[in-house]
């Protein structure tokens, strides 16, 4: 696997409103798969976490991540390796309502408890298929 950051070529993969899956780690050391919405934000990955949720509990045990983005064609993704590297409440709920418009073109339905957002550093990343020559989404998936 390269060392990060991205290339610039991969960019343009990673702006799209794209399927991807987080990994973390659980409390006994277990991974734990999950379906995520994600960012790139030209240098790192923010993924949308709600409150509740067992993800914040285990990044902050273990900043350890994963997260793989899948591409158009099948097989084509680029996965990356990282770290949490800062935590955000989304107190407003804009982060959430950008991840939301992002993802179905409207804001996000349930504003009864903020979530927050994770910013990961990659450490590394791979590449299977060519994501960089990967069809942009035709827009927001629904």
């Amino acid at each position: 696997m390269p060392i990060g950051p991205v290339p610039a070529e991969l960019h343009a993969f990673l702006a799209a409103p794209r399927p991807a899956v987080v990994a973390s780690l659980r409390d006994d050391g277990s991974p734990v798969t999950a379906a995520c919405w994600f960012r790139f934000d030209g240098s790192h990955v923010l993924l949308s976490v709600a409150a509740d949720g067992q993800r914040l509990r285990h990044v902050r045990q273990d900043p350890r991540v994963a997260l793989t983005i899948l591409g158009e064609r099948e097989f084509t993704h680029l996965s990356v390796l990282g770290r949490v590297v800062g935590i955000t409440q989304d107190s407003d709920f804009s982060a959430v309502d950008d991840f939301a418009r992002h993802y179905t073109g409207g804001p996000y339905p349930n504003h009864d408890e903020p979530g927050y957002v994770l910013r990961v550093e990659v450490e590394r990343w791979h590449a299977f298929g060519d994501p960089a020559s990967d069809e942009a989404s035709p827009g927001p998936r629904r």
